[in-house]
């Protein structure tokens, strides 16, 4: 029971359930059960345990009920001013159920039904990236597509020059870097995250300092300082969609600002983490095909969102395979028991299909799934004698297995490393960069 100068709040049993109530309602209560307690006596009736709680409940029940009334009518009358912070909108489309508990340990046929990529494919192209002294890549990441380009940077800090390169898309030449780092007008200390803006053919590229804006042959454009931001997309209304980074005192997850960079609404209420906890989860935004979605690393849903509001879209369903939240966010808790649950949990949407990826009982785990009817087609572990990640493609007279690291429209692109490039094409440099496989699904 907590007392304020207004209010009494109590707490029911173990529950969660806070029963609030005014403080004038409390002395009008008991002197009613004070009442009530004297005319039994007066009666010769002794059993006031039970009488004096049925008195109570019944008294509660009746100011409980009245203050609903009025709040739902205060509520009602304030919605107009209320500030918009977090809008879900229900619709008319259900939310699409990836059931992992119930497939986590299916082998064999029950599970496989695709022998290789081109069984869900269209047609397949390769992309060997120019090799040089001065374009050497360790770690392809593609960040965008566009018309003309692939764009992408090298994951393996200190391997390559912290640049952006934009690659031709039909003859894998470089043509253009963007390599700024410095912290001068127009530089940046380090990469965090990159976003290519295919309406105005231009790059935003974010140091968790100041997010700054490039043409694609590299010419400063303008700076923004913000270091909570940590994912950023463009909408179709032109509005920015961010991700809060989570090393920033942000209650919500996702905010949309306008063009000129004025907040115009939070979204997705992040949980709350305890100060002990030393593991730091970053989030990001993801549009695949013309809708964009967003999940939480510590959530099992994918959100579908717009300017407006958001919807649950997708759930990955883990059942007893779901990783306690103070196991998965402690590093030691993690490495000792996080082997008995499903973590690392991604997947890529692109057509009809779900590219899951996760990683459980120190095995990775790929998965190819048809959303419309939540049915698993296709389970490759890599971890287990004889299997490998992703799912087989057959080029020429070899065999390597590819997942999609990027999907635009019907499009997937995945990176072939260079052992298996070199298989494929043994014309290629020994050090040669990676090929890219653009993959167009049926």
């Amino acid at each position: 029971m907590l007392f304020s100068k207004e209010k009494v709040y109590f707490a029911v049993g173990n529950t969660n359930l806070i029963i609030r109530i005014e403080m004038i309602d409390l002395v009008k209560m008991l002197i009613i059960t004070f009442l009530g307690a004297r005319l039994l006596l007066a009666l010769k009736i002794y059993h006031l345990k039970e009488l004096i709680l049925i008195c109570f409940v019944c008294f509660v029940s009746c100011v409980l009920k009245e203050k609903s009334k009025n709040e739902n009518t205060e509520n009602t009358e304030k919605t107009e001013n209320t500030e918009k912070t977090v809008n879900t909108e229900k619709t008319e489309n259900s939310i699409i159920v990836i059931d992992i508990a119930n497939t986590i340990n299916k082998k064999g046929n029950k599970i496989s039904y695709l022998n290789d990529i081109s069984d869900i494919s269209q047609d397949i192209r390769l992309i060997p990236i120019e090799t040089n002294d001065s374009i050497l890549f360790k770690h392809v990441i593609i960040v965008g597509i566009t018309e003309e380009y692939i764009v992408a940077h090298d994951g393996n800090i200190g391997v390559n020059k912290i640049a952006v390169y934009l690659i031709n898309k039909n003859s894998g030449k470089v043509a253009s870097i963007i390599d700024r780092r410095g912290q001068g007008p127009g530089d940046y200390l380090r990469i965090a995250n990159v976003f290519v803006n295919t309406k105005d053919n231009t790059i935003f590229l974010s140091d968790n300092v100041k997010i700054n804006e490039y043409t694609f042959d590299g010419e400063f454009l303008k700076s923004i300082k913000n270091d909570s931001i940590d994912a950023l997309r463009i909408l179709s209304d032109d509005n920015f969609a961010v991700s809060f980074s989570p090393l920033v005192n942000q209650d919500y997850a996702l905010g949309i600002y306008d063009k000129s960079w004025v907040l115009k609404r939070k979204s997705i209420p992040k949980l709350k983490i305890k100060e002990k906890f030393d593991m730091v989860y970053f989030d990001a935004i993801f549009n695949f095909n013309n809708d964009f979605f967003y999940k939480l690393a510590h959530s099992d849903t994918l959100y579908r969102f717009t300017s407006e509001f958001d919807e649950p879209y997708l759930v990955h369903s883990k059942g007893r395979y779901t990783i306690p939240f103070d196991i998965k966010a402690n590093r030691e808790m993690t490495e000792k028991y996080g082997n008995r649950y499903v973590q690392y949990d991604f997947g890529y949407l692109i057509s009809k299909y779900y590219f899951l990826t996760y990683y459980y009982n120190n095995k990775f785990y790929s998965e190819i799934w048809n959303i419309e009817e939540s049915s698993l087609l296709f389970k490759s572990i890599y971890g287990r004698d004889g299997r490998h990640p992703g799912i087989p493609v057959i080029i020429g007279e070899e065999i390597i297995n590819v997942w999609p690291s990027y999907v635009k429209n019907n499009y997937l692109y995945c990176i072939i490393e260079n052992e298996d490039a070199l298989k494929i094409m043994p014309s290629l440099p020994e050090d040669t960069n990676p090929i890219i496989l653009e993959v167009k699904l049926k």
